[in-house]
């Protein structure tokens, strides 16, 4: 298993990070818990041990663009084009803030969502329960999950 790999099974944001991520990962994969997966949790444990064992990780990995899922990728690649806008990804989640409203029926039909009071769509393609009461803000939410801006190709921008 590459730096890499684990990177992208545990997606901590620092070393400091390392410990919660694994947690959370064990949480939800954990063979005795519901729903858990032992073959997955073997991986965990790899990756979260590559990781302990080496501190510079966050030094020796360059990030160019954020390796994004395959369904991720497809609305990417439509999304790109679109004139205006500011794609954001944070964690496993899709940020679009600018002039979207030309683009309302599109992000409609991938399956975005609108927030109004962070005025901005956002995409996840997992199920997603809210856990807790607190409000994020963008600003927190960039923290927190690492957000890089992803590029929009301006040659071939498609006005809405």
């Amino acid at each position: 298993m590459t730096i890499h790999e684990a990177l992208n099974i545990l997606k901590p944001t620092s070393q400091d990070d390392l410990k919660r991520a694994f947690r959370d990962a064990a949480k939800r994969y954990h063979p005795d818990l519901c729903g858990g997966n032992p073959e997955f949790m073997k991986l965990v444990n790899l990756a979260h041990e590559m990781l302990s064992a080496n501190k510079f990780w966050k030094e020796q990995t360059i990030f160019t663009e954020p390796s994004l899922t395959d369904k991720l990728a497809k609305i990417y690649k439509i999304i790109k084009f679109f004139k205006d806008i500011k794609i954001e990804v944070a964690g496993s989640w899709f940020w679009i803030t600018g002039n979207t409203k030309p683009y309302k029926a599109a992000f409609n039909a991938l399956g975005f969502k609108f927030s109004g009071k962070k005025k901005a769509w956002y995409y996840h393609e997992d199920k997603y329960r809210k856990l807790t009461k607190f409000k994020w803000s963008m600003d927190m939410i960039r923290a927190r999950f690492n957000s890089e801006e992803l590029k929009t190709d301006k040659m071939k921008a498609v006005a809405g």
